[in-house]
């Protein structure tokens, strides 16, 4: 049995289909375990880059990924990379994929994409985002970078880094973590339950240097940090966004005064797949702050 993966390039065009198309260049590539994968590029009826498959070779059932899947992403960014070399500098993929066994002829996926408008958008909402965060623009740039899906997530990590550390790292470059654990105790207290080798603010420190490409260690320890083709370091790294991003709103939270609330940073996708609208809004402005403001009433 075959496992296939697939990732559209922006911009999204038509579909996905195998059918009738011949890859542009197919690249057998096998793990250190003995993982074989074939990665195609293909393209569309301009020649330009339209989608990317991965093939799963000889799984033994569709639920066969575990072995799969940290070489599935090594292939499915250095891609990408390659692509930002031969094609565009901007290239990316469309934040979604396509998962699904081969059917036993080995035709491939027919698929057809759908992109519908359904972001939703409340421009009173946006005024009054505009308005009573542009004293908080700089921090408020600084948690977008670390939401925003197209950054490598290294860059991500180290957005939301950069949020706390000009709030809780003083001058002599000590670290208050006993106000940082003030303002975040749940967030905190939920990052103790997972029971990791490191308290937070050592985690916090050892991802620091990773996602910085800091060599740390040393002899056959020796080790690089973060790039898109290292799978442990980003198994690291992903495991922590969630929860940094939480500790990042409330901080925030804290600061606007109930001037803005942002209820849910997670992304579209994230929200839509756990049953939630997908127009619903993240964030609000509470009543009874500005009365004669127009964008200080509740937005549902």
């Amino acid at each position: 049995m075959n496992l296939l993966w697939y990732w559209m390039l922006d911009t999204p065009r038509g579909g996905i289909t195998d059918q009738g198309k011949t890859a542009a260049f197919t690249q057998h590539l096998r793990g250190a375990e003995g993982q074989e994968l074939e990665t195609s590029l293909f393209l569309d009826e301009h020649g330009e880059p339209h989608f990317v498959k991965v093939r799963a070779l000889s799984a033994r059932d569709i639920y066969d990924t575990d072995r799969f899947v940290d070489l599935v992403e090594v292939a499915r960014e250095h891609m990408l990379t390659v692509l930002k070399l031969a094609w565009h500098r901007n290239a990316s993929y469309v934040p979604m994929s396509v998962f699904m066994q081969e059917p036993e002829d080995g035709s491939g996926a027919g698929l057809l994409v759908e992109w519908p408008s359904a972001y939703g958008f409340d421009s009173p909402q946006a005024h009054a985002l505009f308005e009573h965060t542009f004293d908080h623009r700089e921090s408020l740039r600084l948690l977008t970078d670390g939401l925003d899906e197209r950054v490598p997530i290294q860059y991500r990590f180290l957005s939301l880094y950069k949020f706390l550390e000009i709030r809780y790292r003083g001058d002599s470059d000590h670290w208050d973590f006993g106000a940082l654990r003030k303002a975040c105790d749940v967030q905190l207290r939920e990052y103790d339950g997972l029971k990791l080798p490191r308290t937070f603010q050592a985690e916090l420190k050892h991802l620091r240097d990773r996602c910085a490409h800091i060599r740390t260690g040393s002899g056959k320890k020796r080790r690089l940090g973060v790039t898109a083709l290292n799978p442990e370091a980003l198994k690291e790294v992903t495991r922590m966004m969630p929860l940094l991003t939480e500790i990042c709103r409330t901080v925030l939270n804290s600061e606007l005064d109930g001037k803005v609330v942002f209820n849910d940073l997670r992304s579209w996708g994230e929200r839509f797949s756990s049953g939630a609208a997908a127009s619903a809004s993240a964030n609000i402005v509470p009543p009874g702050l500005n009365p004669s403001t127009a964008t200080a009433k509740t937005l549902d």
